[in-house]
């Protein structure tokens, strides 16, 4: 008798925050594209709510109601997004997992694309920005720097435009989830676990509803965890400023000699030593901040908090 081939699952895993009015048309684009699909997959749809002020969760509620393929992880309050992707990815089942956002600028239109890599022998398959829409000049500056931070110092290299939308393999999930680090960075981890990787370019497009929870201090502390946790940039900045310093005392000292010896020097050697005095405690400042952040990250990681607390979860 012919055993029955079982299709494989795929899980998709949809962080939220405030995002009431996008949840409900990014279940109907996620439906449209499994529709073409079901005959060769099973599929979950997993939504974690992140503490959302709005009505996310509800509208989470009403999508498991509509469909038992979907599931609902709601988080005891705000934890980040990276944190929200941890919960979707510790608690997705399927053979491969698919992330993305729900505020609708990952077009699911190349979901099919992403699979068809993962088909032919890929563990994982990253996105890759080629435009975005409404995305400040800023922004745009301001990420190609940090990109370019980390594929400097750092022996994990990411590709410029490189988002946390992505399919990764079972072996990659369960591999992710072995790691206990705090302040997990995702677009770091998912490329220094290795893995044959491939890539599919798209333009994001803009959002649909609502305005984008990346404030700027948001952006700051994801920035921050990406050159702390796969980087030695800041330390090697130190050592560069520092040397910069000394170089800057140094000359300054060697002008002072010599306008004192040559007689022409307008100005008490008190006001140079102020000068240099400042110099000094500047780099001891960004020196001492900088070695703030890794014993942050140490203190963090010794503390063993976990990154998020589920108060709910909805047809798991």
């Amino acid at each position: 008798m012919e055993t029955k081939k079982v299709k494989k699952l795929i899980s998709f895993v949809l962080p939220a925050y405030n995002e009431e009015k996008n949840i409900p048309q990014m279940f109907d684009d996620i439906k449209a594209v499994i529709s073409s699909l079901e005959n060769k997959y099973r599929y979950e749809i997993i939504f974690i709510n992140d503490g959302s002020s709005d009505n996310s969760w509800a509208e989470i509620i009403a999508t498991t109601q509509k469909d038992n393929g979907v599931k609902a992880i709601n988080l005891s309050r705000n934890f980040g997004h990276q944190s929200a992707l941890e919960a979707g990815i510790e608690n997705a089942m399927g053979d491969a997992v698919i992330m993305l956002d729900c505020d609708g600028q990952h077009p699911v239109e190349i979901i099919e694309k992403l699979i068809e890599k993962w088909e032919s022998g890929f563990k994982i398959v990253n996105t890759i920005r080629k435009d975005t829409e409404g995305v400040s000049r800023f922004k745009k500056i301001t990420a190609k720097f940090f990109y370019s931070l980390i594929n400097r110092f750092s022996d994990t290299k990411i590709i410029p435009g490189s988002a946390d939308f992505r399919l990764i393999d079972r072996i990659v999930a369960d591999t992710i989830k072995k790691l206990p680090e705090q302040n997990k960075f995702y677009r770091g981890l998912i490329n220094w676990v290795g893995f044959p990787t491939g890539y599919v370019e798209y333009n994001a497009k803009d959002r649909r509803f609502g305005k984008t929870s990346y404030t700027l201090k948001r952006m700051y502390k994801f920035a921050v965890d990406g050159l702390t946790g796969f980087s030695n940039f800041p330390l090697t900045i130190a050592k560069y400023i520092g040397l910069m310093i000394m170089a800057v005392g140094t000359l300054t000292l060697l002008s002072m000699l010599l306008l004192t010896l040559i007689g022409s020097s307008h100005f008490p050697i008190w006001v140079y030593l102020i000068v240099l005095v400042f110099l000094l405690n500047g780099l001891q400042f960004i020196v001492l901040w900088f070695i703030g952040n890794y014993i942050g990250r140490i203190f963090n990681q010794q503390r063993q908090r976990p990154n998020y607390i589920i108060s709910e979860k909805i047809n798991f």
